[in-house]
């Protein structure tokens, strides 16, 4: 998780130089370093022994689905960033709907936290009963209770973005 957000806010930083700041030079030195923090994350931090999964740390190599948060929470950062190819991303969201086939309530979750986030990998992976599931159960368990803690502005940003594309699909 925390991984792929560097690798994100290096990629954003890159592109706000070269974009807005008008600076290519610095644009590609910061791109560079997202790519090779991307590619850190691909070989280094990628545990086929394992469950096929990532690993959420250099030094936590042995992720199970049967462990909410990090191991299987985790696996959906690197699905929802692009940082997990393609075919990759789609076995790991089946996996996690197979270990866990109850999160879309985000009320029943093992640690009681909304994790918006995983609404919105529902809606990234065209599968519209669970992001609309999930988008319910954060609705009843969350939003319509004035969003109490552990509800973060992330969940807010999560959900909201869940939404636009949710609605999008057929």
């Amino acid at each position: 998780m925390d991984n792929v957000e560097v690798e994100q806010g290096l990629t954003d930083y890159s592109w706000l130089l070269r974009k807005v700041l008008n600076d290519p030079v610095a644009a590609d030195d910061w791109a560079a370093r997202a790519g090779a923090v991307r590619q850190g994350i691909k070989t280094r931090l990628w545990s086929p022994c394992s469950g096929s999964m990532y690993c959420w740390a250099s030094d936590q190599l042995n992720p199970t689905w049967s462990v909410w948060y990090p191991d299987a929470v985790a696996q959906m950062w690197p699905v929802n960033s692009g940082v997990a190819a393609s075919s990759r991303a789609a076995s790991l969201y089946r996996s996690l709907n197979q270990a866990w086939p109850n999160w879309t309530t985000t009320g029943d979750n093992p640690d009681g936290h909304p994790w918006a986030i995983l609404c919105y990998a529902a809606a990234l992976r065209a599968d519209k009963a669970r992001a609309d599931a999930c988008l319910n159960g954060s609705e009843t368990n969350w939003a319509a209770r004035g969003r109490p803690w552990p509800w973060t502005t992330a969940d807010a940003a999560d959900r909201a973005r869940a939404a636009k594309l949710a609605m999008s699909l057929p």
